[in-house]
């Protein structure tokens, strides 16, 4: 010691909590993602740790989350019309072009929400246009069923076939007079 004294003997006394472990496993829909999980936003599946702190003097608390992201059940039709045939209308809202439309299908069991997907492809008309020139001792000019006797531009619509899209037709048709050599 010192001067002369005896030395001090301190007994210190640790005693070591375990950390607490706080586990939590769930399950959720992809629609319910981004999830929020003690102050966390989280927005895809997979594991998640974070702390917590004490307030009553014991040991923190070491949270996990181990989260699984169920995928939405998808049901995907592709439609092809002609652009005549728009507005479309689906799952009662109207369409009026090409592209992907989605209907959720809400569930109230507990299960997933579904979508209903459609691919819309819509097709022009098919556009003939052609011009032709001949002389008049060739009329009547046959033309889709018509005897056309006169220069002119005709037009008209052929229906489509086994699905196909109308097509427009269009003729300028020039008749040449004929040329009398005397």
């Amino acid at each position: 010691g010192i001067n002369g004294s005896c030395d001090t003997i301190v007994t210190l006394s640790v005693t070591i909590r375990p950390l607490n472990y706080d586990t939590l496993q769930i399950s959720i829909c992809q629609n319910d993602l981004p999830y929020i999980w003690k102050g966390l936003r989280i927005d895809s599946e997979g594991t998640y740790n974070t702390s917590t702190k004490s307030n009553t003097g014991s040991c923190d608390t070491l949270n996990t989350l181990l989260l699984t992201v169920k995928r939405l059940p998808a049901d995907t039709t592709t439609v092809t019309i002609c652009i005549s045939e728009l507005p479309y209308t689906w799952k009662n809202k109207t369409i009026n072009g090409s592209g992907f439309y989605t209907d959720t299908i809400r569930k109230n069991d507990g299960e997933c929400d579904s979508l209903n997907i459609l691919h819309l492809i819509v097709t022009d008309l098919i556009f003939n246009y052609s011009t032709i020139s001949i002389c008049s001792n060739e009329l009547p000019y046959l033309w889709y069923g018509l005897e056309l006797i006169n220069s002119g531009y005709y037009t008209g619509t052929l229906e489509g076939q086994n699905g196909a899209c109308d097509t427009v037709i269009a003729l300028n048709l020039i008749v040449k007079n004929l040329i009398y050599d005397t």
